[in-house]
């Protein structure tokens, strides 16, 4: 679709010494013989075939004199070469070229050499197979997909501020371990679940995942100085991505809301709210949606009280002290800001002990600030009411701990579908789904969803199903 916007802008130009017709149909050459078809066939001087979808044989096919319904928007060369950078990030090769012309040329729809529905097909699957260049292309997915990459420098929040206590952590790992998953077939819900082995590197130069641990022990004051910073959580104690120390680095904030935000945005492919009522209510001038009840977030019907003195660090003197200050945040000052704060408060805390470079404090401390005045650390009731403040996925769905969080994402048809979402806006050169808007409706991407959910979260034949769709070739 933009390939035919982008002919037609040209054509508007008056840019008629390109080698594509204005009405998206290839020109011949000097002998006569049609370069790229098409299919088209709405000049009648080109010569060239309709193309047809056959359901009684492999597909589509583009016999004029076969049984089927004329389909004009075919074009296997643009599928391919759209299919050939996706998959594989180079141009195909020329013997690709010309065993697909030949098949459409002989236009026959056998499952044989003279199939160009299935020549693509077993194309399209060897680009799938190739595997150093597919494994670097799915690296490189994730990258964009997490926004994410390169390294980070930031401080260990429970040490002085210091050039000697600033640490560095990869933004690698994350990407490289939801490219592995997608790249050898592996279920796609071990992202959440996985428990070790959760910093994988991929070398671009030899194609090869090298396996990581993410755990660096507690010891890391004077003399750890190494360059990729782990997490403090034990192999086996681990939750995919969702502790994975480059993604909390790059997501650091107040509140930890932003590490909470992206999680929902990325994986669920929606904005907050992340959650909705069927019945909603009209709370003042606001819509209040959310399933929770109205007023279960900290507010002024229901401040904190705090436990223990607010930790505050002191950035000058690299000391940390505390405060009795009784400022907080009242979620509740309007409906609308509750129906997002009454889910993104009860994920947030289960992320809030990671500190400016992914680290786990040793001893579960909260590494993340209030915006309140000293910016003290964050505490439990800054978020929810006592008694009412177990972190969960969603409304019923209880997640006390992370490992917990990362089952109920995994079990989650929402998470699957938006895995979906984003393969399908990439292969059809479409923008974001959240940032941008680029919406996939759910009419559009459910048989995805379900072949992929059915063939154990695989993306990597959800992605062959993708690229070979009859929908895929055409233009």
């Amino acid at each position: 679709m933009i390939i035919k916007a982008r002919f037609s802008t040209l054509c508007a130009l008056g840019l008629s010494a390109l080698a594509m017709g204005c009405d998206g149909s290839s020109v011949q050459d000097s002998t006569g013989s049609a370069g790229s078809q098409h299919g088209s066939g709405a000049n009648p001087n080109l010569s060239l075939p309709s193309y047809q979808y056959r359901p009684d044989g492999t597909g589509i096919n583009n016999n004029v004199t076969a049984v089927g319904t004329t389909d004009l928007t075919v074009d296997y060369s643009l599928a391919l070469r759209t299919a050939a950078i996706k998959l594989r990030g180079d141009l195909p090769t020329m013997a690709e070229i010309k065993r697909l012309s030949a098949a459409v040329k002989a236009n026959l729809s056998d499952g044989s050499e003279n199939d160009p529905s299935f020549v693509y097909r077993d194309i399209v699957k060897s680009f799938i197979n190739d595997s150093p260049r597919f494994s670097r292309q799915m690296v490189v997915f994730w990258r964009n997909q997490l926004r994410m990459g390169g390294t980070l420098m930031g401080d260990l929040a429970d040490l002085p501020l210091t050039a000697a206590n600033k640490r560095t952590v990869s933004l690698e790992t994350a990407p490289t371990l939801l490219g592995r998953l997608a790249a050898e077939g592996k279920d796609m819900r071990l992202a959440f679940t996985q428990t070790t082995n959760n910093c994988p590197m991929y070398n671009a130069a030899t194609g090869v995942f090298t396996d990581g641990n993410c755990f660096t022990g507690a010891a890391v004051a004077g003399s750890n100085t190494a360059t990729n910073m782990g997490n403090n959580i034990p192999e086996g104690q681990q939750a995919g991505v969702l502790t994975n120390p480059g993604f909390m680095a790059q997501y650091y904030s107040n509140f930890a809301f932003r590490r909470a935000r992206l999680i929902n945005e990325v994986f669920a492919c929606t904005r907050y709210p992340a959650e909705y009522s069927s019945k909603p209510q009209v709370i003042g001038s606001a819509l209040y949606s959310s399933p929770w009840p109205t007023n279960s977030v900290t507010n002024a019907d229901q401040p904190p009280t705090y436990a223990t003195p607010r930790r505050v660090q002191q950035m000058a003197q690299g000391v940390t002290l505390t405060t009795q200050t009784k400022e907080y945040v009242d979620f509740s000052l309007q409906a609308g800001c509750m129906g997002c704060h009454t889910s993104l408060n009860r994920r947030a805390p289960l992320f809030a002990a990671f500190d400016s470079v992914g680290f786990m404090n040793t001893a579960n401390m909260w590494m993340v600030h209030s915006p309140v005045t000293d910016a003290p650390f964050s505490q439990i009731q800054d978020y929810l009411p006592a008694g009412n403040d177990t972190p969960s996925w969603k409304f019923g769905v209880p997640t006390p701990d992370l490992k917990s969080f990362g089952k109920a994402m995994a079990d989650d048809t929402q998470v699957a579908r938006c895995f979906m979402i984003r393969a399908w806006n990439d292969a059809y050169s479409r923008d974001d789904v959240v940032n941008d808007l680029a919406l996939v409706p759910d009419s559009v991407i459910e048989e995805m969803t379900q072949y992929f959910i059915a063939n154990n979260y695989n993306m990597k034949m959800a992605i062959e199903k993708l690229y070979t769709d009859p929908n895929f070739v055409r233009f």
